[in-house]
């Protein structure tokens, strides 16, 4: 004991004045912890927004502040030597989630909580919080710290708003168009799931931050231009174009492009949705083929055609017809020009009813009618002609097949002998 120091009070070698000096000492450090100790006590329980709980080594809860009474319900003495787990769910409890929340927090130093607790009352509130190891200076395990806080609305909020972007999300890769969303520079950010599949692209990275325009050229890299420039001050831009998917195939798209306004209201991003309509052309071509090839054929033949509109009055009496499409040898046939649109009791106010009330008859039932007649005023020709209804029949529009007869060419023939 030579070489150790010794306090200072202990150097008088009067015995009663050593007790009494070590009395004073041991008060004043007693008082010292208990000042400490309110302090403590203080802070912990002015945290009302937190609840804040410590426990034994083996989970049984020592304490509990102002705020775990507001946020759980029970009171501190009541919790005091109750486990833990009566706070957790009967679910989280059967999955033993209160042992492996602290053996996390041994392991890791801390352990995150964010699940559903149990209340006084029965009802649940969603805690937010972390549980920590309470160590001494020489590292023994004394306790746990538990630390949460009601987040319940917070986590209702972020369950809607997960909820709202994970429906839209469905709806994007739902649909078949390619939905894109650019910076205000034309710039990819974005890529619908239905978008990658229309464009075939396998990883969205490979083309993340690409120019969107310099997907198109010639007339559609143009195009592409002035519908973004138009994004970019508030309006809508819209073009149809020919650009090849990142496998190569070709593709026709109807492209959309619309500004994504900001808090300010002006735009901070664009949207552009692209929808394929490659069938649609090539439906088109297919019909301007088709329709090549009639018109071809109808204008080869020495019949004439037409296509006429029936015009009736309130009670369905067929009064006119107005042409709407004819062949070549229309004008041949009847003797009459440029008839397209004309009406024709203005090109013939004296053309036979006949003629008006058979077409009415066709449009009307759909049943397709052959027949001859002689129309006086266009020359005396004598008609064989054959009709049949074009479309529904509120259109009443009559294709009309016909030529002038045989007997109208004998006649013809004997005239010119």
């Amino acid at each position: 004991m030579t070489n150790q120091s010794k306090p200072e009070s202990l150097s008088s070698a009067d015995p009663a004045a050593q007790i009494e000096s070590l009395q004073a000492q041991v008060k004043q450090l007693q008082l010292a912890a208990a000042a400490s100790e309110q302090r403590y006590g203080m802070i912990i329980n002015s945290a009302v927004d937190y609840g804040i709980i410590t426990l034994d080594a083996e989970g049984s809860i020592t304490e509990w502040n102002e705020g775990a009474v507001r946020i759980l319900g029970w009171g501190t003495d009541d919790m005091r030597g109750q486990p833990i787990a009566c706070i957790f769910t009967e679910s989280d409890r059967l999955a033993h989630m209160p042992q492996k929340e602290m053996g996390l927090a041994l392991s890791q130093g801390r352990a995150n909580d964010e699940r559903w607790h149990l209340r006084n009352d029965g009802s649940l509130f969603w805690g937010s919080g972390e549980m920590m190891p309470l160590r001494d200076a020489a590292g023994a395990l004394h306790g746990y710290i538990k630390v949460l806080r009601d987040q319940t609305q917070q986590h209702l909020d972020y369950q809607k708003h997960k909820a709202d972007a994970d429906f839209m999300e469905s709806v994007l890769s739902a649909s078949g168009d390619c939905i894109k969303v650019l910076d205000l520079e034309g710039r990819l950010a974005f890529m619908s799931e239905g978008g990658k599949r229309a464009m075939e692209v396998s990883d969205f990275n490979d083309i993340r931050g690409c120019p969107w325009p310099d997907f198109w050229e010639g007339d559609g890299n143009v195009d592409a231009k002035n519908a973004l420039a138009a994004a970019r001050v508030g309006q809508t831009g819209r073009f149809q174009g020919e650009a090849a998917t990142f496998a190569g195939n070709p593709r026709w798209w109807d492209v959309q492009v619309t500004p994504i306004n900001g808090a300010d209201g002006q735009p901070e991003r664009i949207l552009s949705v692209s929808r394929d309509i490659s069938a649609l052309k090539t439906a088109e071509k297919v019909l301007e083929l088709s329709e090549h090839r009639y018109r071809s054929l109808y204008n080869a033949l020495d019949h004439g055609f037409c296509i006429v509109e029936v015009q009736c009055d309130d009670a369905s009496y067929p009064y006119d017809y107005r042409f709407l499409e004819v062949n070549s040898a229309f004008e041949h046939q009847t003797g009459l020009k440029n008839v397209v649109g004309q009406w024709m009791r203005t090109l013939a106010p004296e053309h036979e009813q006949y003629f008006f009330h058979r077409y009415a008859e066709v449009a009307r039932n759909g049943q397709p009618a052959r027949f001859e007649h002689t129309a006086k005023c266009l020359g005396n020709r004598h008609y064989e002609v054959y009709a049949y209804r074009m479309g529904e029949p509120e259109q009443r529009q009559v294709a009309i097949l016909f030529r002038t007869s045989a007997l109208e060419n004998a006649k013809n023939s004997g005239a010119q002998r």
